[in-house]
């Protein structure tokens, strides 16, 4: 049932997600509909998450887990979870201007979020440990079930992050020889806090760029709660 959650991610209308703020609006409106028309998923989903803590669990959930923790794969990443930094994109080479393949130096990651998201599912819905995805999230846990909350709480992140057009293309030019990055190294004006290409999209075109305080108080959850529900049109 706790994938009843995370699947709704897929399927809102505003998945406007990628910054914290984006990523949380994202995961508030899959909770409004939860609580709605399946609250027994987010309590499935709810106890799924209790059973993993972290410095950064602590530091950032606690009334709201469910849409509190979407943020964590971004925060693990920042401070030294470098071991699933690239489950976040897929960035598909592709030439943009032309230049003969042989002279770029075109890569590509064959583990990534194209092979981390399925390999999450299988093991969140038939208990499937079988890849290397999951052989990681278990070697950094000490359960099975904080394997499963771990892994549930990076499930639900990628699910936004596959949503970001530049978290999976990689554009190869005469300028960018080894690629762009999914757009990191095309610089352009600093304009509310995105200073090149792939943050102007994480950033939702410059619509959501803050870091809103977690954990969420009573009052900030209901003013969260009027934003989300401008977004879906409720």
């Amino acid at each position: 049932k706790h994938l009843i959650a995370t699947l709704l991610l897929a399927t809102i209308d505003s998945v406007l997600a990628w910054n914290s703020e984006g990523h949380l609006l994202a995961a508030r409106i899959a909770y409004d509909i939860l609580q709605k028309e399946n609250p027994q998923a987010l309590q499935a989903a709810n106890k799924m998450l209790s059973y993993y803590s972290d410095e950064i669990t602590k530091e950032h959930e606690k009334d709201f887990p469910f849409v509190e923790c979407i943020t964590l794969a971004d925060d693990n990443k920042r401070r030294g979870g470098g071991w699933q930094s690239n489950w976040h994109f897929d960035d598909m080479p592709f030439i943009g201007d032309g230049s003969a393949a042989s002279k770029l130096h075109i890569t590509y990651r064959a583990l990534n979020i194209s092979t981390a998201l399925p390999a999450l599912y299988e093991f969140l819905k038939f208990g499937n440990a079988n890849s290397a995805p999951v052989a990681t999230v278990m070697k950094h846990t000490g359960s099975l079930n904080e394997a499963k909350s771990l892994a549930l709480r990076l499930f639900m992140h990628y699910v936004g992050d596959v949503h970001q057009p530049l978290h999976c293309s990689d554009r190869y030019t005469a300028e960018f020889p080894d690629g762009d990055k999914g757009g990191n190294l095309f610089a352009l004006k600093y304009h509310y806090r995105a200073n090149e290409l792939h943050a102007v999209w994480d950033n939702a075109i410059y619509q959501f760029y803050n870091n809103p305080k977690r954990p969420f108080t009573q009052e900030t959850w209901q003013q969260f709660g009027q934003v989300a529900d401008q977004l879906d049109g409720s």
